[in-house]
């Protein structure tokens, strides 16, 4: 589900945005309606929902430093250097 987000003119180009709502399983039509509403609050004053939920994201701490501290952690406390990745570490990390 996806709800049209109209933006102000700052955007280049002036294009409108989707923002995710959630997934069907996950998120019931309920919740994925308070929160199109809830978004068309923040339109309504002024603020991009995106936007919002970026800032509620670093807030919480789910950023990509984050996570990679996080993962450096887990790579030390296995007793593998992160300088020298082990050479299944080094396979999986150019896997992504």
């Amino acid at each position: 589900m996806a709800f049209q987000v109209p933006l102000p003119p700052r955007v280049p180009a002036n294009k409108e945005k989707c923002i995710s709502l959630g997934a069907y399983p996950e998120v019931s039509l309920e919740r994925a309606r308070k929160r199109r509403d809830a978004a068309r609050v923040d339109v309504a004053n002024g603020t991009d929902p995106s936007l919002r939920r970026v800032c509620e994201a670093i807030c919480r701490g789910n950023t990509f430093e984050a996570v990679a501290r996080e993962f450096f952690s887990v790579l030390r406390a296995a007793g593998i250097g992160a300088e020298s990745p082990s050479p299944v570490v080094a396979d999986l990390i150019s896997r992504l």
